[in-house]
């Protein structure tokens, strides 16, 4: 017989209801229809949401991630290829060891510019040059709702289910108004803490 499995599971509560609702004034129905202030509107809402996801899933890494320390590396890429060598090393009893493919470089845009000037120093290669998307085989994405300098972690350590109503639009009752609105709920969760790590990447100067 094999060894057992043991399997805790997660379970993420949608606990966190939103909604946006704007009042639409009739005239404007009129001019452009309905359909064209839902389509007009759809944009905003849609990057409205966005941020709250977005603030909510990095506040969560930041949360339950383990620091790095970083301070014995001097230039900002071998800080950032230490970092994604602390998760990609990782090992015990649910894993053993991440793929570079597998991760997700995330910076502040501070450290994104930093890395990308020292990206920009290297000879273009043959093929077509270098890109700061890609550092090491590892993605990197520049994020301005992080506190934290970069962070690194696999590819689905945070959960975050989301469950959208479909746009609609209403009459506001006792108004010549149309409400245009959109609800939706979401949970977030670290489901593998152990594979989000995070650190500081530029080097602080110091003032004579």
């Amino acid at each position: 017989a094999g060894d057992t499995l043991s399997n805790a599971g997660v379970t993420i509560n949608l606990s966190t209801d939103k909604e946006i609702v704007e009042e639409v004034e009739q005239k404007d129905v009129k001019l452009y229809g309905i359909d064209g202030i839902i389509a007009k509107r759809a944009v905003n809402h849609r990057l409205a949401m966005i941020r709250e996801l977005d603030r909510a899933f990095f506040t969560e890494a930041e949360a339950e991630g383990t620091e790095v320390d970083l301070s014995s590396y001097s230039t900002i890429q071998e800080k950032v290829e230490a970092l994604i060598q602390s998760v990609e090393t990782t090992t015990n009893d649910n894993v053993d060891g991440v793929d570079r493919d597998m991760l997700a470089l995330s910076l502040t845009p501070a450290a994104y510019g930093e890395l990308e000037n020292y990206i920009d120093t290297l000879p273009n290669p043959v093929n077509g040059g270098v890109d700061v998307k890609m550092f090491h085989g590892v993605q990197v994405f520049s994020n301005h709702r992080q506190t934290e300098e970069a962070i690194c972690m696999a590819k689905g350590a945070i959960a975050q289910p989301v469950v959208v109503t479909p746009y609609d639009a209403e009459r506001i009752p006792l108004s010549n108004s149309i409400a245009v609105e959109l609800f939706f709920s979401y949970g977030t969760q670290a489901v593998m803490a152990d594979l989000i790590k995070y650190g500081t990447v530029i080097e602080e100067e110091v003032s004579a």
